[in-house]
């Protein structure tokens, strides 16, 4: 969240990282609550990336739509999760999402110059252009929002993809790991690795 950018340097600081030695932020994806302090990070010397997908949200955000549209997420406040969420991205700065322009676009396959050499896995479904990034050499798979291990809003327990209303298209997001009978989406495959939720800050090894 933009918020969090008033105690980056500090929160770095203490695992001994200044936001000089960032290289390269690679966003899975435009939401918010991803990009927040990428502003801060950039303008420190990072290069940020994001698929080309989700590039114009990236440089203009606004509301989500599809299975995310307003209407959908004003359904679910009765639900005191939801509003705890959303009372926490409220007071990090959700209500005025930074503008990211001149970001370097991705697309499914690359490999990224980045430290980690990370692979882009599409995963469109939280939002057109969402990619899971793949470190390979680590067995880490950096998730971001496409496959989480408990239900935000229901407390079920178990790999499964953000709630409905989070998502423009929550069936294309299930797809990309369990497709239907319906769908032509072939399924990911990539590797046996640790799953990370979040965008990639990197720094290279001093």
């Amino acid at each position: 969240m933009p918020g969090f950018a008033k105690t980056l340097a500090n929160d770095l600081a203490r695992i001994g990282i200044g936001l000089e030695d960032i290289e390269a932020v690679v966003l899975t994806h435009s939401d918010g609550d991803h990009t927040g302090v990428a502003p801060r990070l950039r303008d420190a010397g990072a290069r940020v990336l994001i698929h080309s997908a989700d590039d114009a949200t990236l440089r203009k955000p606004g509301p989500k739509g599809g299975d995310a549209r307003v209407p959908n997420i004003l359904k679910n406040l009765w639900r005191p999760a939801t509003l705890k969420v959303l009372g926490h991205m409220l007071r990090h700065g959700g209500a005025k999402l930074p503008k990211i322009e001149g970001a370097e676009t991705y697309e499914d396959g690359d490999v990224l110059d980045v430290p980690g050499r990370l692979r882009v896995i599409h995963t469109p479904g939280h939002t057109p252009g969402h990619g899971a990034l793949l470190a390979q050499s680590h067995r880490v798979l950096f998730a971001g929002d496409a496959l989480i291990d408990h239900h935000l809003v229901t407390k079920g327990r178990g790999p499964q993809i953000m709630p409905t209303f989070t998502n423009v298209d929550s069936e294309r997001a299930l797809g990309r790991w369990m497709p239907s009978p319906r769908s032509t989406q072939k399924p990911t495959s990539c590797c046996s690795a640790t799953a990370i939720r979040g965008a990639a800050a990197l720094a290279r090894p001093s």
